[in-house]
């Protein structure tokens, strides 16, 4: 993967003390020196909303399990985690059989 700071393998060296030489054991196309000029995270939501995508793979999981859910409802229990999520659709005894 490539971007502003060049090759993955050539951020690490952003953190070397400047008297540090370039590390011998990558390939010499990537021994130059190089800064990261930055660095980009994605919080679920903050550049793709996937709250829809998420909810549909929960929609279609459950359906392959004989649950038939609506849409509006799955949605709205997204982010508070697969293990509360299935409480609100599954019975105990469902996710007892299923598992976790």
């Amino acid at each position: 993967m490539t971007g502003p700071a060049g090759n993955l393998f050539e951020a690490h060296r952003d953190s070397r003390r400047p008297d540090d030489k370039p590390d011998k054991h990558l390939p010499k196309r990537m021994q130059h020196e190089t800064t990261m000029k930055a660095v980009i995270f994605d919080i679920d939501g903050t550049l793709i909303d996937s709250v829809d995508l998420h909810a549909r793979a929960w929609q279609e999981t459950f359906l392959r399990y004989g649950v038939r859910t609506d849409f509006r409802a799955v949605r709205a229990q997204i982010g508070k985690g697969g293990d509360k999520l299935m409480k609100v659709f599954l019975s105990e005894e469902q996710i007892a059989r299923w598992g976790k």
